[in-house]
């Protein structure tokens, strides 16, 4: 599956070396395992994308990140990178918060538990 085996034996709860349903719900559920700030504006300067969690307990976690300009952050594990954007463009405020608030609406729509894996590692 990808796990690395102490990650296995933590979510494998009764021990059969197998993960049901209910055990893997409690990897995608579980706290993640980085947390960023992405800050918005209509100008680019004063965009932020910064990493909330520690640097060391990133790298405790497989975890590389720098910012490569204030309003991105590239974070990596491993060969996978993720390139974060704080940029929202240069639409006018109310078509970009209509956008925005469509973009990110179904996180709140969704029932606490079902919410997006985006937040985890692949």
């Amino acid at each position: 599956m990808g796990f690395d085996e102490s990650t296995f034996a933590r979510l494998d709860t009764d021990g059969d070396g197998k993960l049901s349903g209910e055990e893997l719900d409690a990897w995608r559920t579980d706290p993640a395992d980085l947390e960023v700030s992405l800050s918005l504006s209509a100008r680019a300067v004063d965009c932020k994308a910064e990493l909330l969690t520690p640097a060391k307990t990133a790298e405790a976690r497989g975890f590389t990140a720098r910012n490569v300009e204030t309003g991105r952050l590239v974070v990596r594990c491993g060969r996978q990178t993720i390139d974060l954007w704080a940029y929202a463009g240069v639409l006018g405020p109310q078509v970009r918060g209509a956008q925005l608030k469509q973009q990110f609406a179904f996180l709140s729509s969704r029932p606490p538990g079902r919410r997006g894996t985006s937040r985890r590692r692949t």
